[in-house]
Protein backbone atom coordinates (compact mmCIF):
# COMPACT_ATOMS: atom_id res chain seq x y z
CA UNK A 1 0.00 0.00 0.00
CA UNK A 2 1.52 3.30 -1.04
CA UNK A 3 -0.77 6.31 -0.68
CA UNK A 4 -4.40 5.19 -0.57
CA UNK A 5 -6.29 1.89 -0.35
CA UNK A 6 -6.98 2.31 -4.06
CA UNK A 7 -3.34 1.37 -4.70
CA UNK A 8 -4.18 -2.16 -3.53
CA UNK A 9 -6.53 -2.68 -6.45
CA UNK A 10 -3.73 -3.21 -8.94
CA UNK A 11 -1.83 -5.49 -6.57
CA UNK A 12 -4.89 -7.62 -5.84
CA UNK A 13 -5.64 -7.80 -9.55
CA UNK A 14 -2.09 -9.00 -10.15
CA UNK A 15 -2.53 -11.98 -7.79
CA UNK A 16 -5.88 -12.89 -9.34
CA UNK A 17 -8.54 -11.59 -6.95
CA UNK A 18 -11.76 -11.19 -8.95
CA UNK A 19 -14.69 -8.73 -8.84
CA UNK A 20 -12.40 -5.88 -7.76
CA UNK A 21 -14.33 -3.17 -9.59
CA UNK A 22 -17.48 -3.92 -7.61
CA UNK A 23 -15.63 -4.29 -4.31
CA UNK A 24 -13.65 -1.08 -4.60
CA UNK A 25 -16.75 0.78 -5.72
CA UNK A 26 -18.35 -0.37 -2.47
CA UNK A 27 -15.30 0.63 -0.41
CA UNK A 28 -14.62 3.98 -2.12
CA UNK A 29 -16.53 6.34 0.15
CA UNK A 30 -15.58 4.68 3.44
CA UNK A 31 -11.90 3.96 2.79
CA UNK A 32 -11.01 7.45 1.61
CA UNK A 33 -12.00 8.98 4.94
CA UNK A 34 -10.40 6.29 7.09
CA UNK A 35 -6.90 6.95 5.76
CA UNK A 36 -6.94 10.75 5.93
CA UNK A 37 -6.38 11.46 9.63
CA UNK A 38 -4.61 9.80 12.54
CA UNK A 39 -7.83 9.89 14.56
CA UNK A 40 -9.66 7.83 11.98
CA UNK A 41 -6.73 5.44 11.55
CA UNK A 42 -7.07 4.56 15.23
CA UNK A 43 -10.64 3.35 14.67
CA UNK A 44 -10.12 0.83 11.88
CA UNK A 45 -12.01 -1.92 13.68
CA UNK A 46 -15.38 -0.21 13.59
CA UNK A 47 -17.78 1.47 11.25
CA UNK A 48 -17.73 1.14 7.48
CA UNK A 49 -14.11 -0.12 7.30
CA UNK A 50 -15.35 -3.60 8.27
CA UNK A 51 -15.96 -4.96 4.72
CA UNK A 52 -12.51 -3.81 3.63
CA UNK A 53 -10.81 -5.52 6.59
CA UNK A 54 -12.83 -8.67 5.90
CA UNK A 55 -11.40 -8.76 2.37
CA UNK A 56 -7.83 -8.14 3.48
CA UNK A 57 -7.77 -10.78 6.22
CA UNK A 58 -8.60 -13.38 3.58
CA UNK A 59 -5.82 -12.43 1.14
CA UNK A 60 -2.98 -11.36 3.46
CA UNK A 61 -0.60 -13.35 5.69
CA UNK A 62 1.24 -11.70 8.57
CA UNK A 63 4.37 -13.22 10.07
CA UNK A 64 7.42 -12.31 12.11
CA UNK A 65 10.89 -12.16 10.54
CA UNK A 66 12.06 -14.79 13.04
CA UNK A 67 9.24 -17.22 12.19
CA UNK A 68 10.29 -20.75 11.09
CA UNK A 69 8.62 -23.41 8.95
CA UNK A 70 6.78 -26.10 10.95
CA UNK A 71 8.54 -29.12 9.42
CA UNK A 72 12.08 -27.96 8.69
CA UNK A 73 12.35 -25.30 11.41
CA UNK A 74 14.18 -23.18 8.84
CA UNK A 75 13.48 -19.48 9.01
CA UNK A 76 10.96 -18.50 6.36
CA UNK A 77 12.99 -15.34 5.66
CA UNK A 78 16.27 -17.23 5.24
CA UNK A 79 18.03 -16.21 2.03
CA UNK A 80 21.24 -17.48 0.46
CA UNK A 81 24.36 -15.38 1.10
CA UNK A 82 24.60 -12.25 -1.02
CA UNK A 83 27.71 -11.23 -2.89
CA UNK A 84 28.19 -7.60 -3.88
CA UNK A 85 30.74 -6.35 -6.38
CA UNK A 86 31.31 -2.74 -7.42
CA UNK A 87 32.70 -2.54 -10.95
CA UNK A 88 34.22 0.81 -11.86
CA UNK A 89 33.89 1.68 -15.54
CA UNK A 90 35.97 4.19 -17.48
CA UNK A 91 34.57 6.20 -20.38
CA UNK A 92 36.42 5.90 -23.67
CA UNK A 93 38.04 9.05 -25.08
CA UNK A 94 35.01 10.18 -27.12
CA UNK A 95 32.59 9.59 -24.24
CA UNK A 96 34.81 11.39 -21.75
CA UNK A 97 35.13 14.41 -24.05
CA UNK A 98 31.35 14.74 -24.42
CA UNK A 99 30.71 14.10 -20.73
CA UNK A 100 33.23 16.77 -19.72
CA UNK A 101 31.62 19.26 -22.12
CA UNK A 102 28.15 18.79 -20.62
CA UNK A 103 29.54 18.74 -17.08
CA UNK A 104 31.35 22.03 -17.69
CA UNK A 105 28.09 23.57 -18.92
CA UNK A 106 26.27 22.43 -15.75
CA UNK A 107 29.14 23.65 -13.54
CA UNK A 108 29.05 27.07 -15.20
CA UNK A 109 25.33 27.33 -14.50
CA UNK A 110 25.96 26.43 -10.86
CA UNK A 111 28.70 29.04 -10.45
CA UNK A 112 26.50 31.74 -11.97
CA UNK A 113 23.62 30.93 -9.63
CA UNK A 114 26.00 30.66 -6.66
CA UNK A 115 27.39 34.14 -7.41
CA UNK A 116 23.87 35.60 -7.24
CA UNK A 117 22.91 33.60 -4.14
CA UNK A 118 20.04 31.84 -5.96
CA UNK A 119 21.17 28.21 -5.80
CA UNK A 120 18.37 27.13 -3.46
CA UNK A 121 15.71 28.82 -5.60
CA UNK A 122 16.92 27.00 -8.74
CA UNK A 123 17.63 23.57 -7.32
CA UNK A 124 15.37 21.83 -9.84
CA UNK A 125 16.93 23.70 -12.75
CA UNK A 126 20.37 22.47 -11.63
CA UNK A 127 19.01 18.96 -11.21
CA UNK A 128 17.71 19.07 -14.78
CA UNK A 129 21.13 20.24 -16.01
CA UNK A 130 22.67 17.15 -14.38
CA UNK A 131 20.12 14.79 -15.95
CA UNK A 132 22.08 14.32 -19.23
CA UNK A 133 25.14 13.33 -17.19
CA UNK A 134 23.15 10.68 -15.35
CA UNK A 135 21.75 9.34 -18.63
CA UNK A 136 25.27 9.24 -20.05
CA UNK A 137 26.45 7.15 -17.10
CA UNK A 138 23.46 4.85 -17.56
CA UNK A 139 24.38 4.37 -21.23
CA UNK A 140 22.79 4.40 -24.64
CA UNK A 141 22.05 6.79 -27.47
CA UNK A 142 21.44 10.38 -26.43
CA UNK A 143 19.34 12.69 -28.58
CA UNK A 144 20.78 16.13 -29.22
CA UNK A 145 17.90 17.72 -27.31
CA UNK A 146 18.78 15.71 -24.18
CA UNK A 147 22.28 17.18 -24.23
CA UNK A 148 21.75 20.78 -25.31
CA UNK A 149 18.05 21.33 -24.53
CA UNK A 150 17.63 23.53 -27.61
CA UNK A 151 14.30 25.17 -28.28
CA UNK A 152 11.97 23.79 -30.93
CA UNK A 153 11.28 26.20 -33.83
CA UNK A 154 7.74 27.57 -33.92
CA UNK A 155 6.99 26.11 -37.35
CA UNK A 156 7.74 22.63 -36.04
CA UNK A 157 5.09 22.73 -33.29
CA UNK A 158 1.77 20.96 -33.84
CA UNK A 159 -0.20 23.11 -31.40
CA UNK A 160 -0.74 20.29 -28.92
CA UNK A 161 2.52 20.70 -27.01
CA UNK A 162 2.94 22.52 -23.73
CA UNK A 163 5.72 25.10 -23.98
CA UNK A 164 7.49 25.84 -20.72
CA UNK A 165 10.34 27.97 -19.41
CA UNK A 166 13.37 26.05 -18.13
CA UNK A 167 13.53 28.47 -15.19
CA UNK A 168 10.27 27.02 -13.93
CA UNK A 169 11.16 23.34 -14.49
CA UNK A 170 9.42 21.16 -11.93
CA UNK A 171 10.33 17.74 -10.62
CA UNK A 172 7.96 14.87 -11.35
CA UNK A 173 5.58 14.66 -8.40
CA UNK A 174 5.35 10.88 -8.83
CA UNK A 175 9.03 9.86 -8.77
CA UNK A 176 10.25 13.15 -7.18
CA UNK A 177 13.09 13.38 -9.67
CA UNK A 178 14.03 15.44 -12.73
CA UNK A 179 11.73 14.83 -15.68
CA UNK A 180 12.49 12.23 -18.34
CA UNK A 181 10.37 12.62 -21.49
CA UNK A 182 7.92 14.94 -19.71
CA UNK A 183 4.19 14.78 -20.40
CA UNK A 184 1.62 17.40 -19.35
CA UNK A 185 -2.06 17.19 -18.47
CA UNK A 186 -4.70 19.76 -19.42
CA UNK A 187 -5.71 20.39 -15.82
CA UNK A 188 -7.07 23.85 -14.93
CA UNK A 189 -5.97 26.43 -13.92
CA UNK A 190 -2.45 25.03 -14.50
CA UNK A 191 -1.35 21.80 -16.19
CA UNK A 192 0.65 19.25 -14.25
CA UNK A 193 3.86 17.69 -15.61
CA UNK A 194 5.13 14.16 -15.02
CA UNK A 195 7.68 11.76 -16.49
CA UNK A 196 6.16 9.87 -19.39
CA UNK A 197 6.69 6.47 -17.79
CA UNK A 198 5.44 7.65 -14.40
CA UNK A 199 2.09 8.99 -15.65
CA UNK A 200 1.58 6.07 -18.04
CA UNK A 201 2.15 3.76 -15.10
CA UNK A 202 -0.67 5.50 -13.22
CA UNK A 203 -2.99 4.95 -16.18
CA UNK A 204 -1.98 1.27 -16.31
CA UNK A 205 -4.14 0.73 -19.39
CA UNK A 206 -7.12 2.82 -18.26
CA UNK A 207 -8.51 5.49 -20.59
CA UNK A 208 -8.88 8.06 -17.80
CA UNK A 209 -7.68 8.55 -14.21
CA UNK A 210 -7.82 11.17 -11.44
CA UNK A 211 -4.82 13.50 -11.78
CA UNK A 212 -2.17 12.50 -9.17
CA UNK A 213 -1.92 16.19 -8.18
CA UNK A 214 -5.40 17.73 -8.28
CA UNK A 215 -7.68 14.67 -8.76
CA UNK A 216 -9.30 16.20 -11.88
CA UNK A 217 -10.17 13.64 -14.54
CA UNK A 218 -7.30 13.15 -17.00
CA UNK A 219 -7.70 11.27 -20.28
CA UNK A 220 -4.76 9.41 -21.80
CA UNK A 221 -5.46 10.97 -25.20
CA UNK A 222 -5.13 14.48 -23.72
CA UNK A 223 -1.55 14.10 -22.49
CA UNK A 224 0.81 16.53 -24.28
CA UNK A 225 4.50 16.61 -25.04
CA UNK A 226 6.42 19.28 -23.12
CA UNK A 227 8.90 21.44 -25.05
CA UNK A 228 11.02 24.49 -24.14
CA UNK A 229 9.54 27.86 -25.08
CA UNK A 230 10.22 29.10 -28.58
CA UNK A 231 13.06 31.62 -28.91
CA UNK A 232 11.17 34.54 -30.51
CA UNK A 233 14.42 36.31 -31.42
CA UNK A 234 15.44 33.39 -33.59
CA UNK A 235 12.05 33.41 -35.29
CA UNK A 236 12.32 37.13 -36.12
CA UNK A 237 15.90 36.88 -37.38
CA UNK A 238 14.97 34.03 -39.71
CA UNK A 239 12.99 36.29 -42.03
CA UNK A 240 15.56 39.07 -42.49
CA UNK A 241 17.32 37.65 -45.55
CA UNK A 242 17.73 34.57 -47.72
CA UNK A 243 21.01 33.86 -45.93
CA UNK A 244 19.18 34.18 -42.65
CA UNK A 245 16.59 31.67 -43.80
CA UNK A 246 19.24 29.18 -44.81
CA UNK A 247 21.08 29.59 -41.52
CA UNK A 248 17.88 29.20 -39.54
CA UNK A 249 16.89 26.13 -41.53
CA UNK A 250 20.30 24.58 -40.86
CA UNK A 251 19.90 25.30 -37.15
CA UNK A 252 16.42 23.76 -37.27
CA UNK A 253 17.84 20.50 -38.67
CA UNK A 254 20.52 20.40 -35.97
CA UNK A 255 17.87 20.87 -33.30
CA UNK A 256 15.85 17.84 -34.34
CA UNK A 257 18.53 15.36 -35.35
CA UNK A 258 19.76 12.56 -33.11
CA UNK A 259 23.26 13.03 -31.80
CA UNK A 260 26.02 10.60 -32.76
CA UNK A 261 26.96 10.43 -29.08
CA UNK A 262 26.76 6.81 -27.99
CA UNK A 263 27.78 5.84 -24.46
CA UNK A 264 28.66 2.15 -24.77
CA UNK A 265 31.24 1.58 -22.01
CA UNK A 266 28.78 0.48 -19.34
CA UNK A 267 26.96 -1.81 -21.76
CA UNK A 268 30.22 -3.42 -22.88
CA UNK A 269 31.02 -4.28 -19.26
CA UNK A 270 27.51 -5.58 -18.67
CA UNK A 271 27.74 -7.68 -21.82
CA UNK A 272 30.94 -9.37 -20.57
CA UNK A 273 29.18 -10.24 -17.30
CA UNK A 274 26.14 -11.64 -19.11
CA UNK A 275 28.33 -13.77 -21.37
CA UNK A 276 30.23 -15.05 -18.31
CA UNK A 277 26.97 -16.05 -16.62
CA UNK A 278 25.71 -17.71 -19.80
CA UNK A 279 28.93 -19.74 -20.17
CA UNK A 280 29.39 -20.76 -16.52
CA UNK A 281 25.75 -21.06 -15.38
CA UNK A 282 23.64 -21.94 -18.46
CA UNK A 283 20.44 -22.30 -16.44
CA UNK A 284 20.70 -18.90 -14.73
CA UNK A 285 18.85 -15.72 -15.63
CA UNK A 286 19.83 -12.12 -14.96
CA UNK A 287 17.86 -9.05 -13.91
CA UNK A 288 19.07 -5.74 -15.31
CA UNK A 289 17.75 -2.49 -13.84
CA UNK A 290 17.97 1.08 -15.10
CA UNK A 291 16.28 4.26 -13.98
CA UNK A 292 16.13 5.54 -17.56
CA UNK A 293 13.79 4.13 -20.18
CA UNK A 294 16.06 5.44 -22.95
CA UNK A 295 18.82 3.10 -21.73
CA UNK A 296 16.49 0.10 -21.66
CA UNK A 297 15.11 0.88 -25.12
CA UNK A 298 18.63 0.97 -26.52
CA UNK A 299 19.60 -2.27 -24.75
CA UNK A 300 16.55 -4.00 -26.24
CA UNK A 301 18.07 -3.33 -29.65
CA UNK A 302 21.60 -4.39 -28.67
CA UNK A 303 21.07 -7.60 -26.65
CA UNK A 304 19.61 -9.72 -29.51
CA UNK A 305 22.74 -8.94 -31.56
CA UNK A 306 24.69 -10.98 -29.00
CA UNK A 307 22.25 -13.87 -28.74
CA UNK A 308 20.34 -12.79 -25.63
CA UNK A 309 16.59 -12.99 -25.17
CA UNK A 310 14.84 -10.68 -22.74
CA UNK A 311 11.53 -9.71 -21.20
CA UNK A 312 10.80 -6.12 -20.19
CA UNK A 313 9.00 -4.78 -17.12
CA UNK A 314 8.31 -1.04 -16.98
CA UNK A 315 6.07 1.32 -15.11
CA UNK A 316 3.89 2.16 -18.11
CA UNK A 317 2.79 -1.46 -18.67
CA UNK A 318 -0.68 -2.66 -17.72
CA UNK A 319 -0.95 -5.25 -14.96
CA UNK A 320 -1.80 -7.93 -17.54
CA UNK A 321 1.28 -7.15 -19.61
CA UNK A 322 3.44 -7.19 -16.49
CA UNK A 323 1.99 -10.53 -15.45
CA UNK A 324 2.55 -11.98 -18.94
CA UNK A 325 6.15 -10.71 -19.02
CA UNK A 326 6.93 -12.22 -15.59
CA UNK A 327 5.37 -15.55 -16.56
CA UNK A 328 7.32 -15.69 -19.82
CA UNK A 329 10.54 -14.82 -17.98
CA UNK A 330 9.97 -17.65 -15.50
CA UNK A 331 9.25 -20.35 -18.08
CA UNK A 332 11.66 -19.32 -20.86
CA UNK A 333 14.76 -21.42 -21.34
Amino acid sequence: MNTTPRDLKGQLSFIGVSHLDKMFSLFASSMEGVFKTAKRRRSWNGGTIGPFLFLMQNVMIRHAISQTARDSKVGIMTLPPKEERVIEIEFNAAERKEYDRVQKKAATMYEQLKATGKVNRHYLKLNSALLPLRIACSGGQLAEGQINRKTVPKENLTGKELQYDLDSTQECSICLDAMEEPKATICKPVPHIFCKECIQGVFSGASSIPCPCCRATVKAEDLRDVVPKVDTNETKDKDKSEDGKKASKKKHVETLKDSDILFRSKFETLLKELIRVRDTEPGSKSLVFSQFTSTLQWMKQELPKHGFQFRTLSGNMTMKKRSDALREFQVSA
